[in-house]
C-alpha cells in the first residue's frame, strides 16, 4: 500500500488517471496496487485501488462526477448509479480508453462521510495483444470483482468534534482607559530636554 504523494494511481500503458470530482481540491490518501504477476499468460498489466478525498465538496455536489460514463451506444453520457457497497450507499460512473496496444478502465464511487467526499477507484490496466503467444485477455469482471471486495471492507471512522466549551457565568468587563495627566502626555520632563 502507498500513501500520501507518492500514492496517485497509475495505469501501465496509460499513465495517470485523474479523480472524478466535481469541484477541484481533491488529494489521494492511499494507493493498493495488485502484483503485476496476479494474472499470469494474460493481457493484464496492472490494477490498483485508490482512495482520494475532497473537503470542498458539498454533500449534494459528493454525488456528481466531473466526467461521466460515456460507454452508452449512442455516445450519450450515463448519469451515475446509486450502489450499496457493504454499509454505504454510493454514486458510481466509469471510464474506458483504449488504444492499439493499451486498454484502461476506471470505476469511481462517491461517498459523503464526516464533511468531506470519498472517491473509491477501482482500475485496470492491459497491454499487448492477447491471443498471441498463448496470452488471453484477462477476465475484466474477475479483476474487478476482486478489487470490489476491497473497497467492501472500507471503513471510515466516524469524528466526533466536541463542541466549544464555555463559561457563561464569567463576564468580561471592558476596561476603560484613563485620560492621560499632562507629565505622562508630554513626558517626564514636561517636553523639554
Amino acid at each position: 500500500m502507498i500513501s500520501g504523494d507518492k500514492a496517485q494511481a497509475q495505469l501501465a500503458g496509460v499513465g495517470d488517471v485523474p479523480m472524478n470530482f466535481a469541484e477541484s481540491g481533491g488529494s489521494t490518501i492511499a494507493t493498493v496496487a495488485l502484483p503485476a504477476d496476479s494474472y499470469p499468460q494474460t493481457d493484464f498489466a496492472s490494477a490498483f485501488f485508490t482512495v482520494n478525498i475532497n473537503r470542498s465538496v458539498s454533500e449534494q455536489e459528493c454525488g456528481h462526477f466531473a466526467f461521466v460514463d460515456t460507454r452508452n451506444a449512442d455516445g450519450e453520457p450515463v448519469d451515475a448509479e446509486k450502489v450499496k457497497i457493504g454499509a454505504a450507499d454510493m454514486e458510481t460512473t466509469s471510464s474506458f480508453s483504449a488504444s492499439a496496444d493499451a486498454q484502461a478502465e476506471a470505476q469511481y464511487y462517491h461517498s459523503y462521510e464526516n464533511g468531506a467526499c470519498y472517491e473509491y477507484v477501482l482500475g485496470l490496466g492491459t497491454e499487448g495483444s492477447a491471443t498471441e503467444d498463448g496470452v488471453e485477455h484477462v477476465d475484466r469482471d474477475q479483476v474487478f470483482a476482486r478489487l470490489e471486495k476491497i473497497l467492501a471492507t472500507v471503513k471510515i471512522d466516524s469524528v466526533k468534534i466536541d463542541p466549544v466549551k464555555t463559561d457563561s457565568a464569567k463576564t468580561i468587563n471592558p476596561v476603560t482607559p484613563k485620560p492621560a495627566t499632562e507629565s505622562e502626555a508630554t513626558g517626564m520632563n514636561g517636553g523639554k530636554e
